[in-house]
């Protein structure tokens, strides 16, 4: 937990009430997103009990399944969610799909359950299941695959957007009961975040899995009703028991369906980073790519990635991650503030500018000459924990490269130390006529170690298994299929 993190804790705790974490958002959120709640049975996460969804916060569809250990009323019911997932994502409105769920568990359960178990399913023989059932597991499976992506917007969790706009005065676990976390940021006329939350950590769990109290008094009767029902070959019983059953599943998935709307609405009330247009445009772009490979009968998935695969994703994904990092970082001075606080940024006031120094440079023939490298001088705000030769950025230039000269501030350590920090330009302002680039003594500046990608720079994707990813016995030449697995192909 970083120190601006425990700092943003304790103010919320003394006003009872979350404090901002970010100044602008950092998500895209769609004008039209497809919200999806469920519930599964407790000791079995390959079974449905009940489902609600929709595009429309006051007109949601629901589903369940009475009896939730039943392949066939399982897959029936199913197809019912599965023909309006892919009609949603199959031609999304404006060409941007955006699905939300309450929290990460439930995110898991649907991607990695659901649509592990759903995506092959035969659709001819004896255990056939209707053809949309497959096709939006295919949808689920590469939905998963955008959940991790770093940066992407694609797959969203509400309780993951509060808490990376808002810092509760609870604990991050917590943070992951959804009307504990909302409760916090909106409290109740009269009451505090901290009431708020206490109250509504008492009301349904946002699912997947449901509260132990409602299964024994509201699932289990009925599920028991409709077998009895069932098994005597009782319409009106079998039809009386599940609309009990959906009735009872409505009333606790829509407090949830309630918030997440909640939580969609306040999002786009928040202004958004400069950066987030442009990862969703690589958003849609991946999913385009997903679509043409549903369309070609090429999208494929592994049930178990070989050890190649998992290297290069694993690479795509810290690439990705440092770049939505770099990016969040440069989109929100908030953030920023945070590395200032930590020591890893340098920010304050420039005492002096030298736009004439020159230091002596070898060359790579053995030549020595002079070039031209400005030199800042900087009276730290904070102790800054920068050390000789460390490479920085300008924020708000981040085309201007720096590296630390020296850093008599207390963060290096000194003793009666003069609190500066000198830097020299090592890109961006190396000749005359760019220096005027340069900041001018008494502005306040801040250089951190993050800026954008310059140019198009593919992630470093491994061609043989590396040293990380093999066994003892195992000599790197099994590298794998990358082709069975879709998110890795498209993304190398």
């Amino acid at each position: 937990m970083s120190v601006s993190d425990v700092y943003l804790g304790l103010r919320a705790v003394r006003a009872q009430r979350a404090v901002p974490r970010a100044s602008v958002r950092h998500q895209h959120i769609s004008d039209q997103p497809f919200v999806v709640l469920g519930y599964h049975l407790a000791g079995d996460r390959g079974a449905p009990v009940a489902l609600m969804w929709g595009t429309d916060a006051q007109s949601p569809k629901s589903l369940v399944v009475p009896e939730p250990r039943n392949r066939t009323l399982r897959f029936e019911a199913l197809a019912e969610f599965a023909t309006d997932l892919c009609s949603y994502l199959d031609d999304p409105p404006d060409g941007d799909p955006q699905v939300v769920v309450p929290n990460p568990a439930t995110a898991n359960w649907l991607f990695d359950i659901v649509g592990r178990f759903t995506w092959n399913q035969p659709i001819e023989g004896e255990w056939a299941v209707d053809p949309v059932v497959p096709r939006a597991g295919k949808h689920l499976m590469h939905l998963g695959q955008e959940y991790r992506h770093p940066g992407s917007s694609t797959v969203l969790t509400a309780v993951g957007l509060l808490t990376q706009q808002y810092r509760t005065g609870q604990s991050a676990d917590d943070d992951l009961n959804l009307g504990s976390a909302l409760g916090w940021v909106l409290p109740e006329p009269g009451r505090s975040g901290r009431e708020t939350a206490i109250q509504l950590e008492e009301g349904p769990p946002a699912g997947p899995v449901s509260d132990p109290s409602w299964d024994h008094n509201r699932l289990e009767p009925q599920v028991q009703a409709y077998g009895a029902a069932a098994a005597s070959s009782d319409a009106e019983g079998v039809r009386v028991a599940t609309v009990v059953l959906r009735a009872h599943a409505d009333s606790v998935l829509s407090v949830s369906w309630e918030h997440v709307w909640t939580v969609v609405d306040l999002m786009r009330s928040l202004r958004s980073g400069g950066r987030v247009h442009d990862r969703r445009l690589q958003d849609v772009r991946r999913f385009q790519s997903h679509l043409d490979r549903m369309r070609d009968g090429n999208a494929r998935f592994s049930s178990r990635p070989n050890a190649l695969a998992g290297a290069v994703r694993l690479s795509i994904a810290e690439s990705a991650q440092a770049d939505y990092e770099a990016g969040m970082l440069l989109d929100d001075p908030m953030l920023l503030a945070g590395k200032v606080a930590e020591g890893s940024a340098v920010a304050g006031r420039v005492r002096a500018v030298n736009r004439t120094n020159k230091d002596a440079l070898t060359l790579p023939n053995g030549k020595h000459r002079r070039q031209l490298r400005p030199v800042l001088t900087i009276e730290p705000a904070l102790d800054a924990y920068v050390t000789a030769g460390d490479k920085l950025r300008l924020a708000s230039d981040p085309s201007i490269h720096v590296e630390v000269r020296s850093n008599t501030s207390g963060g290096a350590g000194v003793t009666g130390s003069t609190g500066l920090v000198e830097l020299t330009v090592v890109r961006g302002a190396n000749i005359s006529a760019a220096t005027a680039r340069l900041p001018q003594a008494g502005d306040t500046v801040v250089f951190s170690d993050v800026g954008p990608p310059e140019g198009y720079q593919p992630p470093p994707v491994p061609h043989d298994v590396p040293w990380t990813h093999q066994l003892p016995e195992d000599d790197g030449a099994s590298g794998g299929h990358r082709e069975d697995d879709e998110g890795t192909r498209s993304a190398s």
